[in-house]
């Protein structure tokens, strides 16, 4: 029990203070961006681009007559 004494332990969990303002202000930009990420102009935002198919040439793709000479 000495030595937990003498190594000065700290809580694992820190609760700072933050005042009323900067809390509502971090809750208003959290909410800002929740809904520019919902709408319909953001909604593909960080969307992927269609899948890579295997085995097909990037050219069979690209060629709007299905030609792959090109």
């Amino acid at each position: 029990m000495a030595g937990i004494r003498r190594s000065r332990p700290q809580p694992l969990a820190q609760h700072y203070h933050i005042d009323t303002r900067r809390r509502y202000e971090v809750i208003r930009r959290k909410e800002a961006l929740r809904q520019a990420l919902s709408g319909p102009n953001g909604a593909r935002l960080f969307a992927v681009g269609p899948p890579i198919v295997v085995g097909v040439s990037c050219w069979t793709l690209l060629a709007p007559d299905g030609d792959a000479d090109v």
